[in-house]
């Protein structure tokens, strides 16, 4: 008994394997379908159709309905320019040649370019900020300076008749714009509003000596004609007049006679006032009896 049921059981599975045969077919064979259909979705894609992207060919133009519409389209077009020539004609009186105005602007682009690129500015001169040089100074020798000469402070004598000084002794005219101050009994001061311009002194000269011998005399006046050059000068209605220079003083003296008077008048050597040969020189008169 013990042996046939493994006989049993293998009858049993052939005897169910006949009953389905069938199904057993259908389900090797679709297993097999799903491999194929996958290894098919696995292959490449088939090649694409070669595309032509050029222009599309233009067919000749068969209809005679087609050649009437260009027809009319070129008329109109004509139209149109003639209109628009007519209006440009009107607007600006000339035709413009564009072929001229491309070959203007092909010439001028080249020059644009050159007038943007950076162009160097001048050279500027060069300045010295340093301070200023001043030339050596020259020595002063009385023979280089002269009565004439333009160095010096000239005060303009006003168009205005001139204002008198008297005393005792001398009488005098000077200019109005002038002060005399520090007046005493031998000398005065002639001011400007500024400061002092020269002091003039009076002698008297009871023997109406010349004024050379008058200096070599007097014990008050310096000898000029000793060691300096004296200069006369010709001026009317005076006696005599003279002018020196005194470097070693840096004074300028005037020396002048005029009857039974001796004037002496005093000023820096670097002053030269027009109205003292002007103006004070002409009117000295003395007053002495």
């Amino acid at each position: 008994m013990k042996k046939l049921i493994p006989l049993l059981i293998v009858l049993a599975f052939i005897s169910g394997g006949l009953y389905y045969q069938n199904e057993l077919i259908d389900i090797f064979l679709g297993s097999s379908n799903n491999k194929s259909s996958d290894s098919s979705k696995n292959a490449a894609p088939p090649s694409l159709p070669a595309i032509n992207f050029g222009a599309p060919a233009q067919e000749p133009l068969e209809t005679n309905e087609t050649s009437e519409e260009d027809a009319l389209v070129e008329d109109l077009n004509q139209d149109s320019a003639t209109e628009d020539k007519d209006l440009n004609q009107e607007s600006n009186g000339n035709e413009i040649d564009l072929d001229v105005l491309d070959d203007l602007q092909e010439n001028t682009a080249p020059n644009a370019l050159e007038s943007t690129e950076p162009v160097d500015p001048p050279s500027m001169p060069a300045f010295n900020f340093g301070p200023p040089v001043d030339s050596a100074p020259e020595d002063i020798t009385s023979a280089e300076l002269s009565v004439n000469s333009d160095v010096g402070v000239k005060i303009k004598t006003p168009d205005l008749t001139p204002q008198e000084f008297k005393n005792s002794f001398l009488k005098f005219s000077y200019p109005i714009n002038i002060t005399a101050q520090s007046v005493s009994l031998s000398s005065l001061d002639l001011n400007s509003i500024e400061d002092k311009l020269l002091n003039l002194s009076f002698f008297n000269n009871p023997e109406r000596l010349s004024v050379k011998e008058f200096v070599k005399d007097s014990s008050n006046v310096t000898d000029f004609f000793k060691n300096l050059t004296p200069e006369k000068l010709e001026i009317a209605n005076v006696d005599e007049a003279y002018v020196v220079i005194d470097v070693a003083l840096a004074t300028k003296f005037y020396i002048v006679k005029s009857d039974n008077i001796i004037v002496l008048i005093e000023m820096a050597i670097d002053r030269n006032y027009e109205f003292i040969e002007q103006i004070i020189i002409p009117s000295i008169e003395s007053q002495i009896l």
